[in-house]
C-alpha cells in the first residue's frame, strides 16, 4: 500500500510539472505577442557633414508603433568612404557621400538611412601642401575684371548644370581628371600687395576671379552642379594668399542611386522654364511612383515629358491635374542591363507669374516605402536631391 501511495504522488508532482511548464510557456507566448513589428524607424540625423577622421553616434530616435523594438542592424554603403560599428558609431575615412543604413532586426523590410557628406581633412597651414608641379602645364594667373554677380547654385548638390532656362547638360561619361592648368609656383612680386585668385572649373569655366590683400583669405564660390559626380575639394589652400592663384575643382564618380533635380534661373512672367530630372546610377528601375514639391506661388507647372533614360523602356503616366504633390507613375515590362541607363528621366516645364518674388524656389519629389521597384519587384531606395529655379528680374547672367 505504501508503495501504490509514493507512485501515486509521484504521478501528482509529475502532472503539476507539466501544467507548470505549460503555463510559463503561454505567458511566455502571450508577452511575445505583445512585442509589436516593427512598422518605421527614426534615426537621430537624416544628414551628416563631417571630415576625414571624425566620429559621431547615429540612434535610432523613435520606431511606430511604440512598443517595438528599436534594435537595428547597421550598413554602410561604401565602407571606404565610412564605416558604422554594430552600434551605429559612424567613422569618415575618405571623402565623399555615403547611405548609411538601419535595417529593423524585428521586421528587415524596414530600413532608415542617414546621408553621410565627408569632406577632407583641414590643412594645418598652407606650407603644410607640396605644390603640385609635373601634374599639369604651369600658367600664370592674370588679373581681369571683377566677376559680375551671377547667380550661384545651392551647394547641396554639385554637378555640372549651370544656371538656365534650358535643361542642363546629361552626365558626362570622361573619367576623372586632374585640372588641365596650374599657376606658377614661383610668387609673384606685386608691389601694391594685392594678387589675384581665380576660381576654375573642371571644364576651365571661370567661377570666380577676385583679388586679394597678402596675406588674407580668398572666399571661394558654390560649385555649380555637375550630374553624376560629387565635388571633392579645390586643389590648393587659400586662406594665406602670397601669390596669384588658379585654384581648380576636383571630383569624384558619384556612385549613389538618386534622383538628382537640375538647377534653373527665370524671369518674373517667363514661359516654359525646363527643369530637368536626372537618374543617377541607375539599380535598374522597373516601376516608380513619385510625388512632387514645389512652391505653387512661385511657379505653375505647365506640362511634365518622359526623359531619354527611361523613355525606351518605362511608360510615363502622369497625373489628371499637374500641380502641387501630384503623382507620376513609371511602368514597364521587363528591364535588362542593356536598357538600363542614366541621364534626363522627366523634362518639368513651368511658367512663372508675373508677380512671382524674387528668390530661390527649391523643385523636389518624394515616395513612400515600396513605391521603387527593380526587375524582380522587390522595393528599393533612392537618394532624392532638389534642385531651384532661381527667380530674378536680371535673369541674363
Amino acid at each position: 500500500m505504501m508503495r501504490r501511495h509514493v507512485s501515486k504522488r509521484k504521478k501528482y508532482l509529475v502532472i503539476g510539472l507539466i501544467l507548470c511548464l505549460t503555463m510559463a510557456g503561454a505567458a511566455s507566448n502571450a508577452d511575445a505577442k505583445q512585442i509589436k513589428k516593427t512598422k518605421k524607424i527614426y534615426l537621430s540625423l537624416k544628414t551628416k557633414k563631417m571630415r576625414v577622421g571624425q566620429t559621431f553616434k547615429l540612434k535610432v530616435k523613435k520606431v511606430k508603433p511604440d512598443k517595438a523594438s528599436k534594435k537595428v542592424k547597421w550598413k554602410s554603403g561604401n565602407k571606404r568612404i565610412a564605416t558604422v560599428s554594430s552600434s551605429g558609431v559612424v567613422k569618415a575615412k575618405k571623402a565623399g557621400t555615403v547611405k548609411i543604413t538601419a535595417v529593423s532586426k524585428s521586421n528587415k523590410k524596414v530600413k532608415a538611412f542617414c546621408r553621410v557628406i565627408v569632406q577632407p581633412a583641414k590643412k594645418t597651414s598652407l606650407t603644410a601642401r607640396t605644390p603640385e608641379v609635373t601634374q599639369r602645364p604651369q600658367v600664370t594667373a592674370q588679373p581681369t575684371t571683377k566677376p559680375d554677380n551671377k547667380p550661384m547654385v545651392e551647394p547641396s548638390v554639385r554637378s555640372s548644370s549651370k544656371p538656365t532656362t534650358e535643361p542642363t547638360i546629361q552626365p558626362s561619361s570622361e573619367p576623372i581628371t586632374e585640372p588641365t592648368v596650374q599657376p606658377s609656383n614661383e610668387p609673384t612680386t606685386r608691389p601694391d600687395g594685392v594678387y589675384t585668385v581665380r576660381f576654375v572649373d573642371y571644364d576651365d569655366t571661370v567661377l570666380k576671379e577676385e583679388t586679394v590683400e597678402a596675406g588674407k583669405a580668398a572666399e571661394a564660390p558654390e560649385v555649380p552642379k555637375r550630374i553624376g559626380y560629387i565635388f571633392r575639394a579645390w586643389d590648393k589652400e587659400y586662406d594665406n594668399v602670397t601669390q596669384d592663384l588658379v585654384i581648380m575643382a576636383t571630383y569624384e564618380k558619384d556612385m549613389t542611386p538618386a534622383i538628382i533635380v537640375g538647377d534653373a534661373v527665370a524671369q518674373p512672367g517667363a514661359k516654359t522654364v525646363q527643369v530637368p530630372v536626372y537618374i543617377n546610377s541607375n539599380p535598374g528601375i522597373l516601376g516608380m511612383t513619385l510625388a512632387i514639391n514645389y512652391d505653387d506661388n512661385a511657379m505653375t507647372l505647365a506640362n511634365a515629358v518622359n526623359g531619354d533614360a527611361f523613355k525606351d523602356v518605362l511608360v510615363l503616366t502622369k497625373a489628371n491635374a499637374l500641380q502641387n504633390n501630384c503623382n507620376f507613375t513609371w511602368d514597364g515590362e521587363a528591364i535588362t542591363k542593356d536598357n538600363v541607363k542614366d541621364g534626363v528621366m522627366l523634362l518639368l516645364v513651368f511658367d512663372i507669374p508675373e508677380d512671382a518674388k524674387e528668390g530661390k524656389y527649391n523643385v523636389g519629389f518624394y515616395y513612400n516605402s515600396g513605391d521603387i521597384v527593380n526587375g524582380d519587384l522587390l522595393p528599393i531606395d533612392l537618394e532624392l536631391r532638389n534642385g531651384t529655379v532661381t527667380i530674378t528680374k536680371d535673369a541674363s547672367n
